[in-house]
């Protein structure tokens, strides 16, 4: 799945799908992302940054990671969760348009 990004319409990409018989199925652009894991992410990212010393390597940024990682709160991740059935009927009511999700 494709959202016609520049990248995606190049030639070289193209032909990639074709030498691979990759079936491209049409997506909008910028059609809403229902995906909770976005907000774990951001999460995660500003556990990270707020550690009193930044990762200075890729093991490090590793280690500091899973670390903060486990400092994420459970009810936080229950309640992205929780959210998918709003998220859902939002964009069912948007008829597929853009939502605050």
């Amino acid at each position: 799945m494709e959202d016609g990004a520049p990248t995606h319409r190049s030639q070289v990409a193209k032909e990639w799908c074709i030498r691979n018989n990759l079936e491209v199925i049409p997506h909008p652009p910028q059609s809403p992302d229902l995906n909770p894991i976005k907000r774990a992410w951001k999460q995660l990212k500003v556990l990270v940054n707020k550690r009193p010393t930044c990762p200075r390597n890729a093991h490090e940024l590793w280690v500091a990671v899973q670390e903060e990682w486990q400092n994420i709160d459970m009810n936080f991740i229950n309640s992205l969760i929780d959210s998918m059935p709003r998220r859902v009927e939002a964009l069912y009511r948007a008829q597929g348009g853009p939502t605050r999700y």
